[in-house]
């Protein structure tokens, strides 16, 4: 799981950027989590700096077999001047009080065992630890940004060797959306280095053609590659497909559809590419995830809807493709749920617009 550190001094945003581990080769599937701790940023956020008295988690641990693969994504697009990674193992005895109320565990700060990671914002760490409990804290440092620090929390069930690896997952610096706090643990039928295989030999493909439909020749520019994909589920939270990235000069131009029985039946052209018309020249006018909004923008978008459930429990977005009205596609999904545990309603945000269905 995860906790942020962060300190914000402007009236934009209220809530500081958050982080997303993922993960992606375990016998228990694909999990996903995120969340906030301390935190002290120089811009931006509306927010005084915030100092936790100890590491800061959701309160459930990712179950995680040994040895195991996360992929780490930080919230900036700039490389961060310092990155740091502290595996510390935990009992109950940690535990302090404070957060419980909100889904969190905060604990106190132990000594563990440090590794200096690469300076990249995305990359794979590879754990072989123990059976038991233990806290991830990660700390990063942005010159012109200030200090985020993220706890994750991890319960390891499998007995091998206590050691730590650490390796890059791609060299482009392209941001993975940064949703999913709610830790679901349901494997998929094509895992995520699949669905990015799978995507890779499509777009090689079109890269092999001699003739191109207009949008398929930046695909085919020697420069672009496919991102990290990103899991895009029913409205019920069933996986539905993985949506992987095309991207060129650290942009989307465009995103591969891969199904669980692992076809790729569905090419997408950016919006920004073609609006009004089709134009490559606007590749900059691109996002640099593939789901557009970020799931921080997605709140304030569906800010109007959500505010009107004053005694509910409005939950973390998750991203969907809708298909439950008249109207099909993309968007994240907030579940407003009632005093009684019930889902009153579910809310929708695009990048334009918000909708609820009850």
């Amino acid at each position: 799981m995860i906790a942020i550190s962060g300190c914000l001094q402007s009236q934009i945003q209220v809530d500081p950027p958050t982080a997303t581990l993922t993960i992606v080769k375990s016998d228990y599937g694909i999990n996903n989590s995120q969340g906030f701790g301390s935190y002290c940023l120089k811009e931006r956020w509306i927010a005084s700096c915030r100092d936790e008295m100890g590491i800061l988690t959701l309160q459930e641990p990712l179950p995680v077999s040994s040895p195991f693969t996360s992929h780490l994504s930080l919230p900036f697009q700039e490389t961060p001047e310092e990155l740091q990674l502290n595996v510390i193992p935990v009992t109950n005895e940690d535990k302090l009080k404070g957060g419980e109320g909100h889904g969190w565990q905060l604990w106190r700060f132990k000594e563990g065992k440090r590794f200096m990671l690469p300076l990249q914002r995305e990359q794979d760490i590879e754990l072989s630890l123990e059976p038991g409990l233990y806290v991830l804290k990660i700390g990063t440092v942005w010159k012109d940004k200030g200090n985020l620090s993220y706890g994750f929390l991890l319960e390891v069930t499998t007995k091998t060797m206590g050691s730590v690896n650490t390796s890059p997952l791609s060299k482009l610096p392209i941001q993975t959306p940064d949703n999913l706090s709610e830790v679901v643990n349901q494997p998929t039928s094509v895992s995520l280095e699949q669905a990015k295989e799978i995507a890779a030999l499509k777009i090689n493909k079109i890269k092999a053609q001699t003739k191109f439909i207009e949008w398929e020749e930046l695909w085919a520019n020697p420069d672009a590659t496919v991102g990290m994909p990103y899991l895009v589920r029913s409205v019920d939270e069933k996986p539905r497909y993985w949506l992987v990235p095309v991207i060129l000069d650290e942009k989307v131009i465009g995103a591969i559809e891969v199904e669980m029985d692992g076809q790729a039946p569905r090419n997408e052209c950016m919006n920004c590419l073609t609006t009004p018309y089709y134009n490559p020249k606007n590749i900059g006018n691109c996002s640099s995830i593939v789901t557009i909004s970020t799931s921080e923008e997605a709140k304030v978008i569906a800010k109007n809807i959500t505010d009107k459930y004053k005694d509910a429990i409005i939950s973390e977005p998750i991203y969907v493709y809708d298909d439950t009205g008249c109207c099909s596609g993309e968007a994240w999904m907030f579940k407003v749920v009632g005093k009684d545990g019930k889902i009153i309603s579910r809310v929708f945000a695009t990048p334009l617009y918000a909708y609820e269905r009850k």
